[in-house]
């Protein structure tokens, strides 16, 4: 159960200090600092004897109910007339697999680029996204994201140029202009390794990897385990007496922090006894109190951590499951070449900017000017024919131009 849950009831009740700052104070070893204790004084102010008195009584029954709600079972849904489905077991990802799919991928990716002056741009049509969509359930894993850089460009001369700025979406800038034969590329990515598998069947009472099965009846699954080993869970397979598999209705899961609440309430208690039988007779006397007893979460939290209780439903009655747990991993390099360009020369010829980035002219495969930068619009048409719009014009003026390796008039 989270912190928010404890402290929302409490939202006026300001004699909790968990309220005043409570990232701050329940990080500190003595619950009660400097700076605690001086906020605490200014609240104090606000409040008469009695005000708080009557705060401590609410704050009391809130931390009450907290821990009436903590001995509750939490069901994640109603499986009630749900008839009975199977579904394949679950096979975690191989790491084959995703090599071979995700390797076919990459291979087949395409390049385009755009010239300007002498620089050059090149992007491909590599999505970051299209790797969880190849691999079902990748997503899952919660790995880092996958990095495509471009290190070089080979030109068809067989000269090579670095890749400058390459980024990890696969785009980068170069110094060149002769037409690109093929492009280098490095992919990164993680692959998982084989995933621990932990066994349970019904009214197994063994702990594994601090897991605890706390019951198994009907429909439902619920294990007391600490949060880190929830969030260490990769997925819960539920089998019937069969050993088949059963479709998931859902799960939930909270926190529960009893022990450390039995500490406040335990605090909160005394605190009123102490009014009660006039042990503590003004707020300075309750303040000294409060100061010197009020309970450290780091402390309670050395000596009891808090549990996590994760439940899980199922369509059919549930008698054993496999928990199968996050693997290890590794990141794996995948270094290839594209050769497919989206772009097309025209008898030898592309179009490219000067280096304003604003005039088109035609460019050869050797890099060098054939038509030289004069039209604000410049695009193919068929032969040696462009649909074109001279500099000093609109590009929406767009003619037909006769543009030849020979000559430079329409």
């Amino acid at each position: 159960m989270s912190k928010m849950l404890f402290h929302s009831p409490l939202k006026y009740a300001l004699l909790s200090l968990s309220l005043l700052c409570s990232t701050h104070l329940l990080a500190q070893e003595h619950a009660i600092t400097p700076e605690m204790e001086a906020e605490l004084r200014e609240e104090f102010k606000k409040h008469s004897f009695p005000e708080i008195k009557k705060m401590l009584r609410e704050q009391s029954d809130s931390l009450k109910k907290y821990q009436d709600f903590g001995s509750m079972r939490i069901s994640a849904s109603s499986s009630t007339g749900q008839e009975i489905e199977h579904i394949d077991k679950f096979m975690p990802l191989s790491a084959t697999e995703i090599n071979n799919k995700y390797h076919e991928y990459l291979n087949n990716l395409s390049f385009s680029r755009s010239i300007t002056g002498d620089l050059s741009s090149i992007i491909t049509d590599y999505r970051s996204y299209y790797l969880p969509q190849l691999i079902e359930r990748y997503d899952d894993y919660n790995y880092l994201n996958n990095e495509l850089k471009i290190t070089s460009v080979t030109f068809t001369d067989g000269t090579t140029v670095a890749v400058n700025d390459s980024d990890t979406e696969a785009k980068g800038t170069f110094n060149g202009t002769k037409r690109i034969a093929s492009i280098s590329m490095t992919a990164s990515y993680t692959l998982p390794l084989l995933p621990k598998q932990l066994h349970f069947n019904h009214g197994d009472k063994s702990i594994q990897e601090q897991i605890e099965l706390v019951q198994m009846s009907g429909h439902e699954v619920e294990l007391k385990l600490p949060e880190s080993a929830h969030q260490n869970i990769l997925h819960v397979e539920g089998l019937d007496s069969s050993g088949l598999a059963l479709k998931p209705l859902g799960s939930s899961s909270y926190s529960n922090d009893n022990y450390y609440v039995a500490l406040l309430h335990t605090f909160t208690d005394r605190a009123l006894q102490q009014i009660e039988s006039h042990q503590i007779k003004d707020k300075e006397a309750l303040l000294q109190f409060f100061i010197n007893n009020y309970p450290s979460q780091e402390q309670a939290h050395k000596t009891h951590p808090p549990s996590f209780i994760a439940t899980y439903q199922f369509q059919g009655e549930v008698s054993a499951i496999n928990l199968f747990m996050r693997p290890e991993s590794k990141r794996e390099i995948y270094s290839f070449q594209l050769t497919q360009s989206l772009q097309r020369y025209f008898n030898g010829m592309i179009s490219a900017q000067d280096k304003t980035g604003k005039k088109y002219g035609l460019i050869s495969e050797q890099g060098e000017w054939i038509i030289a930068p004069g039209y604000s619009r410049l695009e193919h048409a068929v032969g040696d024919y462009y649909y074109a719009a001279e500099a000093h014009k609109s590009v929406n003026d767009a003619s037909v131009h006769l543009l030849e390796k020979k000559r430079k008039t329409s």
